[in-house]
């Protein structure tokens, strides 16, 4: 299909998107291949009730939605046999080996770490049971009422390419060969 009516059936699928009863506000999509993007398109409206019109360079907060692209990424790779899904995370990512399972809480109210029993592996980071947490998810033994000093030691702890802390429930095998529960 030649280059122009690709744009043109886009264009007008996405215009049908934002006019149509019960259709959305603004969109944005871009198709790529290999080589990169080779449509880029926008209809309707940034906000709803404002005129300012949506524009391919919109900045959306998609929050989990990358964990769908992610994992169709990976195992994209996983059949062209670039990764195993029983490869170590760390291979790719060598920060998360520093990674520590948080045990418990010293008398002070200072977290107690440990190492992991086992790496994780891409698999583990795939159905989300590596252990990374955000601080907002934590365990019940999450100091929310402990000092802020607690709370400055995991940031400070942080390697700067990871997204998290430190693990907060232990993947099985990493506590014992049948937990799955709290790391704590």
């Amino acid at each position: 299909m030649p280059q122009g009516t690709i744009t043109s059936a886009l264009d007008a699928l996405l215009t049908q998107t934002t006019q149509r009863h019960g259709g959305v506000p603004g969109v944005v999509a871009m198709v790529t291949d290999r080589d990169g993007n080779f449509y880029e398109g926008a209809a309707g409206t940034r906000e709803l009730g404002q005129d300012q019109p949506m524009t391919t360079d919109a900045v959306f907060a998609i929050f989990s939605t990358t964990k769908a692209l992610t994992g169709a990424c990976v195992m994209q790779l996983v059949e062209e046999g670039k990764i195993r899904l029983d490869d170590p995370a760390g291979r790719y990512v060598p920060e998360i080996d520093e990674l520590q399972v948080l045990d418990g809480f010293d008398a002070a109210g200072q977290p107690r770490t440990r190492p992991p029993k086992r790496a994780i592996t891409v698999n583990d980071l795939m159905l989300h049971t590596s252990g990374l947490a955000y601080e907002f998810l934590a365990p019940t033994t999450w100091p929310t009422a402990r000092p802020r000093a607690s709370r400055r030691w995991w940031a400070a702890t942080l390697p700067t390419s990871v997204p998290c802390w430190c693990m907060s429930r232990a993947p099985p095998g990493l506590t014992g060969p049948t937990s799955t529960g709290w790391a704590a």
